[in-house]
């Protein structure tokens, strides 16, 4: 032993020791007969303890230049249980392999020992290098479709202050986050609030993070001071957001030099904030081609991939591809979800499925936070956060299509909203409506600051909500029992605009724009309108129809009021 050669390669675990330089196994000191392919798995796997290696990846390290069918992979994973037991490597269903094992790195001792392989690699030339995975940071997959972001929030990040980062639940705060860190060089203080249950944690949390005592006297003072240069990243802070906001503004009042990382459903609000909107990935264009580089198809298709390194994307797949990306709204962990069905159901079997989305999408990673192991946890969470009227209006919005204006969101959440002389009651005394509108904008700023609901840059503006989102209220509002109640007052204010344009020459001009404006409103109006369940809405439907058929004359959906209309 005092004689041997030190190799520093060498990874130890259990009652193991891999050798890649010698591309040995060592049990209990002895060589164990592994073959080459075998070894290679076993170093694919070692030299990420504890993290998921893809199936993808896993081909992609051991049979570099092959294309391999999976089941040689699980006949290698066999072949190394039989040396190492069966609890070293753990199969994760669908997905991969995990690694179980402690491994410490170690400098190992070469013995004169014969190398014992079961397969013969005479056909091949490859190097007898080990395969090379990705390195064990960041933990999520790589960040695609996200250069723009990058380079912006890079740039905000190199001014001291607070920046933070909004969006809706699944958009990809997070892993935003997680890159900019790793470009921060002095360093990074990650603080991850999600699991604190109430604003009082916070401080705490964070003193843990920098080491500092609960007990300190000067708690900010001692933050600031450990902090130094490095950022301070605060993630999931939405629902512990008043404290986070006074907590940054303490250190700020302490150091204004210091750079902090906000994450947040909802904007801090603190003093001197600078916000960043991350929007869902770029949708595909209307065009015979897409460009598997850019935006919501490159994320798709890298994690299909993932989950199946047989998946090569060609013109059969241009259809669903551009489907699932459209109807996901482009948001990062939708798309995630749906990629790890495609191996078992195919792209153009998720796109069909999803009309129940919510169902077809639960395949979360294992090792993401619980509130992101389904599309609907996901949701559930942002909908938590909000006041029970702010959670009235989200079930509300879910009623348009096509988006809203101010004034038809607000005639349609009103009790008081207008009816036509066939409808009956009566509108509330001016006032109330006034008071009623106020209360409603002032609402509806919290959903868009939540990122429940997106506003155009229009003047007026217009508002809608995600597809996603949409699905998830319409089903809140089934579960309510404000259905009918909502659709007949959405029916009723679209055929008030109507009226008014058929009866008004001198406005005719405007409510004629704004007519036509409520295309997928109209129709879908007119469709719940006409069906046997719509409670006494035939004279709206008339009046509505009308007025639609004369303003759409010379546009581009005459035939659809022309259909309405028969």
């Amino acid at each position: 032993m005092s004689s041997a050669a030190i190799d520093p390669l060498a990874l130890r675990f259990d009652r193991f020791e891999l050798q890649p330089r010698e591309r040995r196994l060592l049990v209990d000191g002895s060589p164990a007969e592994v073959g080459g392919r075998a070894l290679d798995l076993l170093l694919a796997l070692a030299s990420r303890p504890g993290q998921l290696a893809t199936k993808s990846e896993l081909l992609d390290a051991v049979w570099p230049d092959d294309e391999i069918e999976e089941a040689n992979l699980a006949v290698q994973v066999s072949s190394l249980r039989k040396v190492l037991g069966g609890t070293l490597i753990a199969t994760v269903p669908g997905r991969g392999y995990r690694f179980m094992g402690q491994v410490e790195a170690v400098p190992s001792t070469t013995q004169p020992a014969v190398r014992h392989t079961l397969e013969s690699d005479k056909t091949s030339n490859r190097s007898v290098q080990p395969p090379v995975l990705p390195a064990p940071l960041p933990p999520k997959p790589k960040l695609i479709g996200r250069e723009i972001e990058i380079a912006d929030v890079s740039g905000a990040l190199s001014i001291p202050g607070l920046v933070t980062l909004t969006g809706p639940a699944g958009v990809g705060k997070t892993s935003l986050a997680r890159a900019l860190a790793q470009q921060f060089s002095p360093g990074v203080v990650w603080v991850d609030l999600a699991p604190l249950r109430d604003g009082a944690a916070v401080l705490p949390a964070v003193a843990r993070a920098l080491e500092v005592p609960p007990s300190d006297a000067d708690p900010a003072g001692s933050l600031a001071h450990k902090l130094g240069k490095r950022l301070l990243v605060l993630d999931n802070s939405e629902h512990v957001v008043e404290s986070a906001a006074a907590l940054v503004h303490q250190l700020l009042q302490v150091d204004a030099t210091l750079h902090i990382l906000a994450t947040s459903q909802v904007p801090l609000a603190a003093s001197g904030e600078r916000v960043h909107r991350l929007g869902p990935l770029a949708l595909p264009l209307d065009n015979d081609t897409l460009d598997l580089h850019l935006g919501a198809v490159a994320l798709l298709v890298e994690r299909v991939r993932a989950a199946d390194h047989r998946f090569h994307p060609g013109p059969q797949h241009l259809p669903p591809l551009r489907d699932i990306c459209r109807r996901l709204d482009g948001l990062p962990l939708a798309l995630e979800m749906a990629a790890a069905r495609v191996p078992s159901l195919g792209l153009a079997g998720v796109a069909r499925l999803l009309e129940r989305r919510f169902a077809l999408l639960t395949g979360g990673r294992r090792d993401a936070p619980a509130r992101h192991q389904t599309l609907q946890t996901a949701l559930d969470w942002s909908h938590a956060l909000l006041s029970p009227d702010e959670q009235e209006l989200y079930r509300t919005c879910s009623v348009f299509s096509g988006g809203f204006t101010l004034d038809l969101m607000v005639a349609v959440a009103s009790e008081g909203a207008p009816h036509s002389a066939a409808a009956g009651p009566s509108p509330a005394p001016e006032e109330l409506l006034a008071e009623r509108r106020w209360a409603l904008i002032d609402l509806l700023a919290q959903l868009v600051d939540r990122s429940l609901v997106c506003v155009d840059d229009g003047d007026p503006p217009r508002y809608r909500m995600l597809e996603t989102m949409r699905d998830d209220g319409r089903q809140r509002l089934a579960a309510a029992g404000e259905g009918v109640a909502l659709r007949s007052r959405h029916l009723a204010a679209l055929a008030d605009i109507g009226r008014r344009y058929l009866v008004a020459p001198r406005a005719r001009a405007e409510l004629k724009a704004a007519l036509l404006a409520e295309h997928d409103n109209l129709r879908e109006a007119v469709d719940w309108g006409l069906a046997p369940h719509a409670p006494a809405a035939s004279a709206d439907v008339v009046n509505m129809v009308i007025a639609a058929a004369v303003a759409a004359t010379f546009s581009s959906w005459r035939l659809d009021a022309l259909r309405w209309l028969d």
